[in-house]
C-alpha cells in the first residue's frame, strides 16, 4: 500500500509544489473527464508519462477543499478507452 502523505497549511503546500515542479520540467496533464458530486469533484486525466490518474477534491460547507485524494492507474491495468469502460468496471466490484 502506498504511503499516506499529509500537507498542512498554505506555506507547506507551496513548498511541496515548488519542489515537485522544479523536478518536472516536462510536466503536463490532459483532462479526460470530470465527475461532479454533491460535495466533491473528481478530475480524471493522463499525465506527462501517458498514465491515467485521478484526483478527488472534497469540499466543506464553506466551499473550501477539506480533503484531496490522488490515484494513479496501476501498471499493467491500462485499458484503452478507459473513460467509457469505467461504469462497467465499477459494476464488477459491487
Amino acid at each position: 500500500m502506498a504511503e499516506i502523505s499529509r500537507i498542512r497549511g498554505k506555506t507547506a503546500l507551496a513548498e511541496y509544489w515548488g519542489r515537485a515542479l522544479a523536478n518536472a520540467a516536462d510536466l503536463r496533464f490532459e483532462l479526460q473527464a470530470a465527475y461532479v458530486g454533491s460535495d466533491a469533484l473528481t478530475v480524471a486525466y493522463t499525465n506527462h508519462r501517458g498514465r491515467w490518474a485521478s484526483e478527488t477534491f472534497v469540499f466543506g460547507a464553506d466551499g473550501l477543499v477539506i480533503e484531496s485524494i490522488a490515484t494513479i492507474l496501476g501498471r499493467g491495468r491500462i485499458i484503452e478507452g478507459a473513460p467509457t469502460l469505467t461504469p462497467r468496471l465499477s459494476e464488477q466490484w459491487r
